[in-house]
């Protein structure tokens, strides 16, 4: 599980925004999930305007 961390992969539930799938030949990734991942997008954008505050943004 250590080695898996350090190389990227993803333990357990995907993020959110993202959702967990698998291809044909048994590998599995993780993949944009319409429209939870273009309210994430807009989330981080608004953070790096540094206009409000993270918690601000999070109770919009």
């Amino acid at each position: 599980m250590r080695r898996a961390v350090k190389e990227g992969r993803v333990m357990g539930k995907a993020p959110f925004g993202y959702a967990n799938k698998t291809t044909e030949n048994g590998k599995k990734y993780i993949a944009l999930s319409e429209p939870e991942a273009s309210k994430m997008k807009w989330a981080f954008e608004e953070i790096s305007k540094g206009i409000y505050a993270s918690n601000q943004i999070r109770l919009k």
